[in-house]
């Protein structure tokens, strides 16, 4: 499967282990967005180049993560927007257990799709 991760830039090690965990499955990351600087330290060209290889993830991608881990990102809400309104499967990974109270638009999301461990989401993307 093709999966696209949505995190803070700041949880890169979060991120990193979701990577590890979705290769040791055989399933693919469309987009590494780890490599990219931060949007504050670049032009707006250089901006343009990153929103778009990182919406372009979002388009090929079968599965796009939100890893939540306290504050939910202007980028990742995009993202996750973006995400809905392409119609892919989400999956959620609240790591503090209250990501309902935050947004309302995680109630578009199966309740079936919001785990709060590294375990439980290796367990849903074995099953896809």
């Amino acid at each position: 499967m093709m999966i696209y991760i949505s995190t803070k830039y700041q949880e890169i090690n979060i991120f990193n282990k979701v990577r590890q965990l979705c290769e040791n499955l055989n399933h693919n990351i469309v987009c590494d967005w780890t490599k990219h600087k931060p949007y504050k330290e670049i032009s707006r060209e250089e901006c343009k180049k990153q929103a778009s290889e990182d919406l372009e993830g979002i388009n090929k991608c079968d599965v796009f993560i939100l890893i939540y881990n306290g504050i939910i990102g202007t980028g990742m809400s995009f993202e996750l927007g973006y995400a809905m309104a392409q119609q892919k499967q989400i999956i959620v990974v609240d790591l503090i257990g209250d990501i309902e109270e935050k947004s309302m638009f995680i109630s578009l999301i199966s309740k079936n799709n919001i785990v709060t461990s590294f375990d439980d989401l290796k367990k849903l993307l074995e099953v896809k």
